[in-house]
């Protein structure tokens, strides 16, 4: 059963998203997983939806994405 399943905590991993305007003045978002940990981390997968809110009220933007980052060296990022 799904509640017979342990997940570990996760420690000294991060996420960053870094937000630029690009030459055609467009915002690009920049997504990094960071890997704080003396040893690597196999098998990350990310998963990412975008929301608009507006007056308080939240509009689903985008589907759900799935995006397979692999295998994250340790103290680096991806």
């Amino acid at each position: 059963m799904k509640k017979d399943i342990e997940v570990p905590k996760v420690k000294a991993v991060y996420v960053a998203a870094i937000i630029e305007i690009n030459e055609q003045l467009e915002e690009v978002w920049t997504v990094h997983v960071i890997n704080d940990q003396e040893r690597a981390i196999e098998g990350v997968l990310v998963t990412s939806k975008g929301y608009e809110v507006e007056n308080d009220i939240q509009y689903q933007r985008s589907t759900l994405l799935r995006h397979s980052i692999g295998d994250v060296a340790a103290k680096s990022s991806e």
